[in-house]
């Protein structure tokens, strides 16, 4: 297993630069990613673009993946929530749902899914109960890349994962309450029907 040679606090943003690279520069991984959602396992395709930061008003999704099926015109999409530690924002997989709606309507992509990543332990903390699609832990995609390439780089990426691993283990969990929760889920479902039918009649 790779170990990282220095320790350092690596926090989510860092995360999210790393996975950029290499969903843009290396095509396999990005493969194996979409092997491991629930909509796209067997898709053919290429990514196109990468965004980190994509916002609108609903939001921002930590990293959105572009891919164009093969002899296809097709475009679909993965928006990525990153974890490592820092608590669940209210209603934060709707508001990916809402947001790849929201790209279906102004056909940035003809289909979308959303996926966690995050360590292991935070994973487990949350026991599925997160609200996403799927998630893929940071202890897979070590592993992956370990198995991938023994280059410099792929080393460097393995070495990293490992040091960010540990940190999902401080993970602080939101205590849930049903009413407030049905509440906001209500709230964004309104402002999101409302929205759109505005933008119709426009």
């Amino acid at each position: 297993m790779s170990a990282a040679k220095n320790t350092w606090r690596i926090y989510e943003r860092d995360v999210d630069i790393v996975l950029a690279e290499e969903f843009s520069i290396n095509s396999d991984f990005a493969s194996w990613v979409l092997s491991k959602t629930s909509k796209f396992q067997g898709r053919v395709a290429e990514v196109e673009d990468v965004h980190v930061s994509l916002a609108n008003s609903d939001g921002e999704s930590d990293l959105v993946i572009i891919h164009k099926e093969k002899n296809s015109p097709q475009r679909f999409a993965i928006l990525v929530e990153n974890k490592i530690d820092a608590i669940f924002q209210p209603n934060q997989a709707l508001r990916y749902e809402i947001r790849g709606q929201a790209g279906s309507q102004l056909s940035s992509w003809s289909e979308f899914e959303h996926i966690l990543f995050a360590p292991e332990s935070y994973l487990k903390i949350y026991d599925g109960d997160h609200g996403f699609s799927s998630a893929l832990s940071y202890e897979a995609i070590r592993d992956w890349l370990e198995n991938y390439s023994e280059n410099s780089r792929i080393r460097y990426r393995a070495a990293f994962f490992c040091q960010a691993i540990p940190q999902g283990r401080s993970a602080y969990v939101r205590t849930k309450d049903q009413l407030t929760d049905a509440f906001w889920s209500s709230a964004y479902l309104y402002k999101n029907s409302n929205r759109l039918t505005v933008a119709a009649r426009g």
